[in-house]
């Protein structure tokens, strides 16, 4: 009878192991995860932010070749066709 109880305790005993065992895996496995969610969210901010920076620069380029483009029509209006561009430039 006592050999009963000890193989029940000893059962019981590694059930209760087996199921802290997996408490302890779940809960790093989750903590693990909620870090990669965190750092792929912070990659995604800087990649974002990194886009806007480059949209902002792009259609600043833009207006300046818009500019750009606009000063050559007025003085194409204002001059005419000259094959001699340098003594415009002055």
């Amino acid at each position: 009878m006592i050999s009963f109880f000890h193989k029940v305790n000893s059962c019981v005993s590694l059930l209760i192991s087996f199921v802290i065992f997996l408490c302890i895996i779940g809960i790093t496995q989750y903590l693990s995860y909620q870090e990669y969610l965190l750092t792929k969210q912070k990659e995604h901010d800087v990649l974002f932010d990194e886009l806007a920076n480059v949209t902002d620069e792009f259609q600043k380029i833009l207006n300046s070749d818009i500019i750009a483009a606009r000063t050559l029509v007025v003085i194409y209006k204002e001059y005419g066709i000259h094959h001699n561009f340098n003594s415009i430039a002055k």
